[in-house]
């Protein structure tokens, strides 16, 4: 009965565990989706070699093999667009969107990200001037452009203050949970958008 009793406890203590499970290996997919959009929008070696690094520190590629950095090893930097005087950032790939969020942008600042789907983190600087709606929704076309939703005709993107994205403890670079959103629907467009007009 004792015996019984021993597996039972182990079976009970394995149960409490699960949802735990769940939400790690949750997360851990969420982040390879984030790095396959990191692929996918890469533009230069050394943002493949971001994603090579991720994806190594995560256990899914072999450490001991060498890895051919094509581009030197340079890290890229976010892009930063200066349409009427404001500063936007973007990131175009989950350690870009680390430092676009927690290091560049101020708790003030406008966030922005398509919703649902792995992509950029766009940063629209709070300088005490009203932002012009229309400035948001460039930045939120540009957003879904970044996303893995850019086929798409049109695309539903969050937009909050930087105040309110936290990053998530134990995932990797750029992945983030937020509240007080407003939604705002945009069709996908490249950075061109803030040279016609702003």
């Amino acid at each position: 009965a004792q015996r019984y009793f021993d597996r039972y406890n182990r079976a009970k203590r394995a149960l409490d565990a699960v949802p735990e499970l769940i939400e790690e290996a949750t997360q851990d997919l969420r982040y390879v989706e984030q790095l396959e959009s990191d692929i996918d929008m890469a533009a230069s070696w050394p943002e493949i070699d971001d994603v090579i690094r991720e994806l190594r520190k995560m256990g899914l590629i072999d450490r001991d093999k060498k890895m051919r950095q094509i581009g030197g090893g340079n890290r890229t930097a976010p892009m930063r667009f200066t349409p009427d005087g404001y500063v936007i950032w973007l990131g175009r790939n989950s350690r870009q969107n680390e430092e676009v969020t927690f290091k560049k942008a101020n708790p003030q600042d406008l966030w922005l990200h398509a919703r649902d789907v792995a992509g950029a983190h766009v940063v629209i600087r709070d300088d005490g001037r009203r932002i012009p709606e229309e400035l948001v929704e460039k930045a939120a076309s540009v957003a879904a452009y970044y996303s893995k939703a850019r086929d798409e005709a049109s695309v539903i993107v969050d937009v909050t203050h930087i105040k309110y994205v936290k990053g998530i403890k134990g995932a990797g670079p750029g992945m983030v949970t937020y509240r007080n959103e407003r939604t705002v629907t945009v069709t996908p467009q490249n950075e061109e958008v803030f040279e016609d007009g702003s």
